[in-house]
């Protein structure tokens, strides 16, 4: 199964590892490793990219926000706005320069500073305000109340390279900002990293002195500077990213427009909110939900990985304990700390993947077409276990070719959706069969069709030119082998596929598309020497590991099979009506299978899991089309239905002729 990572650095070096090896190797050949050319080179570069005169590379984003403060003379006695919902290092940086920050409560739809909260909090003392583009969405600068009581803006960009507002990229929005490059960033170093950017002439030639020991001649210092200095290594490395940072930042984009719209059926769930003339970069994706723990549970338990951005706000951490806030100072950020969750995204997150997750599938992965092979297929075919599904013999070449599915298909997208349900208690009124529970609920081709087209439309997206076609069990697409192939599961000896966290209740569905997507690893065979599924089969149709022979199969028999049914397998039926989930039931990879978050895999009714048997005996059709129409059990049709009923009244009642 393939478990979404909240973050994985390691595909950043795989895209650009030629260009990262040769910048690498360049500075290491240039014997130089305290700012000079290569820190010059990505200043100049990264100025250009934002659109101001000056960057001036830094430690970290931290010292960035600081050396601004002290070159600005913003220090004791002074006060800096700041919101009240940020990273604790922009309250730290003013508090290192020994001003006191002054928290401002968020807009709850962006989490950004709110701007129509500012003017309350100004006083003699305020000297510059602190707005924070938090998870990469650009803030209102508040330029207008700045200019009204002669402030100074001073934006933290640590997560929102890239970004623009009105038009404008953020960088060069107030009168500077500061920059982390921290390797998680959207621009990240291989290691802490900053930069501060301005059109101020006089404040970019003061950091430059104070970040190099208050120095610009060595061993001259002017003031009591600073060790914080971009490293050569570290700005060739980033002159590589940065070249490819709008790329990245499109994939953050079309991986958000898709959370936005899929999650807007997700009862309770609020996700963020865009101002007029924002263009985010998603640094991160934070929601909000009421019960984010739980939330939270639920989405570990589907292999999706998530963070809180940020579980304690500044004014209540220890590390402000002495300015005295107590709970409920800041209701706004005390409510956003107990509901935001941050959900995957990045650049080297295919988009598909957080689609799937976020339209409730619970396992997605990639095979490559390459992975193609005769796993048995044509030997199982040339037995006859196939029984009278002769479509799967006309198809057989097919089936064994995805290209001939899909013309120049190259990759697999496998989707999984767990149907385990709890079924409704069997009413002792008349005598009942027994419904397999795939077939309680709506018909699955139906149910899932939506959200798999809307994860071709993802991958079409994120690949340009790329072209899908799905397959939801209803094509000469073999989806438990690409399963398989894909590293969801692995294909137990009853053939079917186990998801490890999961278990083998699920329906499963394939985007084939012409993209070329890194596929995932398979995941080995976990069944051992475990044969609970083989012995429990009543008829024996498990006749060898992952090899079932539908001529013996309840399951075969009572949904496909439109004539007789053998004795032997009748007998063996009991009061299975439709289908057959002994083996399934047996797994011990089942007896904790988590229950479906899916409403229309729910049984629809008492009836549809333990159908009477005496209307199917008459061949009530009236009775038959309201109970079973949209569901599984039609494919056996009414007089299939009739037939099974019969054998079921022999097996409970003895052949007896009257029921109630």
């Amino acid at each position: 199964m393939t478990a979404i990572p909240f973050l994985d650095l390691k595909p950043v070096y795989d895209e650009l590892r030629d260009e990262l090896d040769a910048a690498y190797r360049r500075v290491m050949a240039s014997g130089w490793f305290i700012l000079g050319e290569e820190v010059e080179a990505f200043e100049r570069e990264f100025a250009a990219y934002c659109g101001v005169k000056h960057c001036i590379g830094v430690g970290n984003g931290l010292d960035a926000l600081h050396l601004i403060l002290r070159a600005y003379g913003i220090g004791a006695g002074d006060e800096v706005i700041v919101p009240s919902n940020t990273y604790i290092a922009t309250w730290l940086a003013i508090s290192y320069a020994g001003a006191t920050p002054i928290p401002v409560e968020p807009d709850e739809r962006t989490y950004n500073l709110d701007p129509d909260r500012i003017e309350a909090a100004i006083t003699a003392r305020t000297r510059a305000i602190m707005p924070v583009h938090l998870y990469g969405q650009p803030a209102d600068m508040a330029r207008a109340v700045a200019q009204r009581h002669n402030l100074k803006v001073i934006d933290d960009a640590a997560q929102a390279h890239g970004a623009r507002y009105r038009g404008r990229r953020v960088g060069g929005l107030g009168d500077a900002t500061a920059w982390s490059f921290y390797p998680t960033k959207n621009l990240g170093a291989f290691g802490d990293a900053g930069a501060i950017t301005t059109d101020d002439d006089e404040l970019a030639d003061r950091v430059r002195v104070l970040r190099n020991y208050g120095s610009r001649v060595k061993y001259f210092n002017e003031v009591k500077g600073y060790n914080s200095r971009l490293d050569p290594l570290q700005a060739a490395l980033l002159r590589v990213r940065l070249k490819q940072l709008d790329e990245w930042n499109r994939r953050r984009q079309v991986i958000a427009a898709r959370y936005l719209e899929t999650l807007s059926d997700v009862p309770e769930l609020i996700a963020p909110g865009v101002v007029d003339g924002a263009e985010p970069v998603w640094h991160v994706f934070v929601v909000r939900h009421p019960q984010r723990d739980k939330f939270q549970q639920r989405l570990t338990a589907a292999g999706v990985g998530t963070l809180i951005h940020y579980p304690v706000p500044p004014h209540l951490s220890d590390a402000y304990r002495e300015a005295g806030y107590a709970p409920g100072a800041f209701p706004i950020a005390e409510r956003l700390a107990r509901e935001v969750i941050s959900l995957p995204i990045g650049p080297h997150l295919s988009g598909d993947e957080a689609a799937a997750r976020g339209l409730g599938f619970d396992a997605c992965g990639i095979a490559s077409v390459a992975s193609e092979q005769d796993d048995g297929f044509n030997a199982w075919i040339g037995a006859g276990m196939h029984a009278d599904m002769s479509w799967m013999e006309r198809t057989r070449e097919v089936r064994q070719r995805i290209d001939m599915f899909l013309p120049d298909a190259r990759s697999v997208v496998m989707l999984a959706a767990n149907y385990c349900t709890d079924p409704p208690d069997k009413p002792e009124d008349t005598p009942r069969g027994r419904v397999s529970r795939y077939a309680w609920g709506r018909d699955y081709h139906r149910a899932m069709r939506r959200a798999v087209c809307k994860v071709a439309e993802v991958v079409d997206q994120v690949f340009p030119g790329s072209r899908s076609r799905i397959s939801i069990d209803s094509a000469p697409v073999r989806e438990r082998a690409w399963a398989a192939r894909a590293g969801i599961g692995w294909v137990a000896k009853n053939s079917l596929i186990i998801i490890p966290g999961v278990g083998s209740w699920c329906f499963l569905a394939a985007v084939v598309t012409t993209a070329e997507i890194e596929p995932d690893l398979p995941i080995a065979d976990r069944c051992g020497s475990c044969r609970a599924c083989m012995d429990a089969c009543p008829t024996g149709a498990i006749v060898a590991p992952r090899v079932v022979d539908s001529r013996r199969c309840i399951a075969y028999h009572t949904i496909e099979n439109r004539g007789v049914i053998p004795s032997e397998v009748a007998r063996s039926m009991g009061d299975m009506v439709f289908g057959c989930d002994i083996c399934q039931e047996v797994c011990p990879w089942n007896r904790r299978a988590p229950r479906s978050h899916i409403r229309d895999f729910l049984p629809r009714s008492e009836d549809t899991a333990w159908p009477p048997l005496a209307p199917l005996l008459a061949g009530n059709r009236d009775w038959f089309e309201a109970v079973f129409t949209g569901t599984p059990v039609r494919r056996a049709k009414l007089e299939g239905m009739r037939r099974n009923a019969e054998i079921v009244r022999n097996n409970l009642c003895g052949g007896a002729p009257d029921l109630p």
